[in-house]
């Protein structure tokens, strides 16, 4: 019995952080969908996640660089992106939710060619 309460005790105990990492709602906030428009300055893909850098031009004119983590290559993969699908200096516009501690990053739910 002691042996099977340590067991759930250890798998629970990793999947806390687990949870935390994959919980965009703690990170980003869904309530608010925005638009950004800029060229794309770096594609990291790799694992865990893809991250896109995208250069914006601000209000004032200035190019702020945003962050847009995505899918993990192998979902990517499952729905069609390969390594060529973003390409960098193109410019795209991205939709997604902002993040809730006000730095230049957005979880992009939607991605427009």
């Amino acid at each position: 019995m002691k042996t099977r309460v340590f067991f759930v005790f250890i798998i629970l105990l990793i999947s806390i952080p687990i949870e935390a990492h994959h919980n965009y709602f703690s990170n980003y906030n869904p309530r608010v969908e925005i638009l950004l428009e800029g060229v794309v300055a770096k594609v990291d893909w790799r694992n865990p996640h893809i991250i896109v850098s995208v250069d914006v031009t601000d209000s004032d004119g200035n190019t702020v660089t945003w962050t847009l983590p995505n899918a993990a290559p192998f979902v990517a993969a499952q729905n069609g992106w390969n390594e060529q699908t973003i390409v960098v200096g193109e410019t795209l516009i991205f939709k997604g939710w902002p993040s809730r501690d006000g730095s230049n990053s957005m979880r992009a739910i939607e991605m427009i060619f």
